[in-house]
């Protein structure tokens, strides 16, 4: 199969390769540098040199996916050992499909390799290549030219490989019309789902039976722990009183002292001291502007005499500042400074500014009436707080009186409820409020649980009675029940490997002790609605006309027979259903003949790492 693939392929590779030596230009001549370099093979598969860049941008793609499928903040330290797995994996693969158009003899021209890797973004400023970029990068993978441009040699024929593949699946033209002939056949079938309830002969159990089952799960007979305890409801709206006049306003004092200056939009124009030939000429540009800078129009002035070139084209603008983007000695004089008011000249680093202040954006400012509502809810729920907390601290651990409880904080009565046989599974209570309750001794109190902006809750456990294996005597009618379900449902197997069904009739059927119904639906598509989908699965993929054939549905026996098969038609498949099929089956096929590809070079066994550059790297 695979000498066939290769021989498929030598026709595509040598007609698409025209192609891709026919958009080579003119080489842009990378530069070489006399750099001493060590040793930068990070791995070997097989004959090829993984280098560290090549391995560390493997790696980062994978952790992308991670943060692609778990969010952008998830913690890949713990998966540190199966994310490098998947950069191994993930590079085997890449060199199990360069290898097959290596045994292609396929040569890609250096000419090629250099031009392409020239106009890789990284190695760009303003859109043209810049050799200072493309050195740094050397310099900071630990890489020559030769180890870059072998990496980018080998990305290259992994892309063309991929492309020959997936011109060699679409070839299979026939191969689709056959899939949606399949997809489109329709079928009539008999069957009958059997449940072990459906099992109607008689089933006798012994008391050794029930006596080796009561021994052997202890866990169907097993009472979980459960509790008695007192609950306080603690609702804020009884214990905590509206705010008055004085916490408002204290509290909205605090707001406004929250409330940042706001931002300020700043443009400058900027005389560069290096531009000039003595620092008198300098001075005297200086003085010039400074004479004319408040009566005159600001952005004219800019654009006449302003040497910061990137900013003359926007008048200056220098964006917003919130007091803390620039320099301190402009922040102290933007601070100063009036909308449309423009400052003296400020000398930073040699050079001489002048600031405009041109646009204010104030933050906007609540009035105490806008803001009572939500200041007197904020209050309250911080008095409700302090007053769970010192409920929680004067009784947690302790056995206090319920009703001096009750007095000191003004509960209602209506509040306490006695709660009884109170079960870890229990659906009255979340999860937490479980484990607290769970978590504490009895005749004692808990602490505070499942607080929320209106209520929480406390505990005081009564009683604890342990969890405890029940007597036979006791559940000799459940154990009995049990085992007869066991032996209904171990029958079900019997029936399953017998060959005892063969006229697929209900006289057959209650011969062998099963109540059941033979149903019959004629002429069904894949996509019917009548049959689960483990069903219609098994149903379809059945080839066989008139055999009885027998499968597991989960706890049911599903006896079915194919009454007849009628042939589908490819041209009912909708174009846009038919296209997305025609993708799936590709990407298939793409993946089959990759598959052999791995399994015949072996590749995965043939991994090993440089330990001098891992460990550095590490």
């Amino acid at each position: 199969m695979i000498s066939s693939l290769r021989e498929r392929l030598q026709g595509i590779v040598a007609f698409s390769f025209l192609g891709i030596v026919a958009l080579t230009f003119a080489f842009l001549g990378l530069p070489t540098f006399a750099q001493t370099f060590s040793n930068n093979s990070y791995a070997k598969i097989g004959d090829y040199n993984v280098s560290q860049s090549e391995f560390l941008r493997t790696k980062n793609l994978v952790e992308q996916n991670f943060r692609d499928q778990f969010g952008p903040d998830f913690d890949l330290l713990p998966f540190a050992d199966f994310i490098n797995t998947q950069t191994v994996s993930s590079l085997v693969e890449k060199y199990t499909i360069v290898k097959l158009l290596d045994e292609l003899d396929i040569v890609i021209p250096e000419s090629f390799i250099e031009t392409e890797l020239s106009k890789v973004d990284t190695f760009q400023i303003d859109g043209e290549f810049d050799q200072e970029a493309f050195k740094n990068y050397l310099i900071n993978f630990n890489l020559s030219k030769k180890d870059l441009v072998e990496d980018f040699r080998t990305d290259t024929k992994l892309n063309l490989s991929l492309n020959f593949l997936g011109s060699i699946t679409n070839v299979f033209d026939s191969t689709i019309e056959n899939y949606l002939e399949l997809l489109t056949e329709r079928r009539s079938v008999r069957f009958a789902l059997i449940n072990p309830d459906d099992v109607s002969r008689e089933i006798s159990v012994t008391a050794d039976e029930v006596n080796d089952y009561y021994s052997n799960n202890p866990a169907e007979f097993t009472l979980p722990e459960n509790r008695n305890l007192t609950l306080l409801r603690l609702n804020k709206n009884s214990l905590v009183v509206p705010s008055d006049e004085a916490e408002l306003n204290a509290a909205y004092e605090a707001y406004l002292d929250t409330i940042p200056p706001g931002e300020k939009r700043v443009a400058h124009l900027m005389l560069i001291a290096s531009n000039y030939d003595n620092q008198e000429d300098y001075d005297s540009k200086v003085d010039t502007i400074s004479s004319t800078i408040n009566s005159g129009n600001f952005t004219q002035l800019v654009n006449d005499f302003s040497e910061d070139d990137g900013t003359i084209d926007v008048d200056g603008d220098l964006g917003f500042t919130d007091g803390s983007i620039f320099p301190e000695v402009f922040e102290d004089k933007i601070s100063q400074l009036e909308l449309n008011q423009v400052s003296e000249a400020i000398v930073f680093e040699g050079n001489t500014h002048f600031l405009k202040v041109t646009e204010l954006n104030s933050p906007e400012i609540q009035s105490l009436d806008e803001k009572s509502t939500e200041l007197d809810s904020e209050i309250r729920q911080i008095k409700y707080e302090e007053i769970l907390l010192r409920i929680n601290e004067e009784l947690a651990g302790t056995n206090s009186d319920i009703d001096e409880v009750l007095s000191i904080y003004s509960i209602e009565q209506s509040d306490v409820l006695l709660e009884k046989d109170i079960t870890p599974d229990t659906n009255d209570y979340s999860a937490a409020a479980v484990e607290e309750i769970f978590s504490t001794e009895i005749n004692s109190w808990s602490e505070v649980f499942d607080l929320d902006a209106s209520s929480a809750s406390i505990v005081y456990v009564t009683d604890i009675s342990p969890e405890r294996k029940e007597p036979l005597e006791l559940v000799l009618e459940k154990a009995e029940e049990l085992v007869q379900a066991k032996k209904r449902a171990d029958y079900l197997n019997e029936v399953f490997v017998s060959d005892n069904i063969i006229e697929f009739s209900s006289e057959e059927f209650e011969e062998l002790g099963l109540q059941t119904k033979i149903e019959e639906f004629k002429s069904i598509n894949r996509n019917t609605s009548l049959l689960a989908d483990e069903v219609v699965s098994l149903v379809f993929n059945q080839p066989s006309v008139g055999t009885i054939e027998k499968d597991f549905v989960k706890n049911e026996l599903l006896i079915y027979q194919i009454i007849n098969r009628i042939e589908g038609d490819p041209s009912l498949v909708e174009s846009e259903e038919r296209e997305a099929i025609i993708q799936q089956v590709n990407s298939q096929l793409l993946q089959s003949m990759f598959n052999m590809l791995r399994i015949e070079y072996n590749l995965d066994d043939q991994y090993s790492e440089n330990s001098a550059v891992v460990n550095q790297v590490s």
